[in-house]
């Protein structure tokens, strides 16, 4: 069951700035950034009639309706924008190997027609 959003309710926003990065053994980064580490808890602080604030001061405004590519207002869709991120190019490679039979079903399911 969600629980409602509103003022005092933790959302998840992308904050590309936030970057986190594997060590190795010696304590080096090895890689690019953790895309996961990217997505940080803030507090809803206040509301406008069609906006969420977060921050004091009118720092930043997340939409209360329609896109908000930048915010994820459950941990579970946040949990599934990674999940896209981290298989979607493994799925696609998969994908491109398919035959002619399961390429028709690929096609049926994301509603491709030809």
């Amino acid at each position: 069951m969600n629980e409602p959003i509103g003022i005092g309710s933790t959302i998840w926003i992308f904050d590309e700035n936030h970057r986190v990065y594997h060590k190795d053994t010696a304590g080096r980064s090895e890689g690019g950034p953790i895309y996961r580490e990217h997505w940080r808890p803030v507090v809803i602080t206040g509301e406008t009639s069609r906006s969420w604030i977060i921050g004091s001061r009118w720092d930043l405004k997340i939409p209360k309706h329609g896109p908000h590519p930048a915010a994820c207002f459950t941990e579970a869709e946040m949990n599934d924008y990674c999940w896209a991120n981290d298989y979607r190019s493994k799925v696609v490679r998969c994908v491109e190997r398919c035959d002619a039979a399961k390429l028709r079903q690929i096609a049926a399911i994301v509603g491709y027609t030809p």
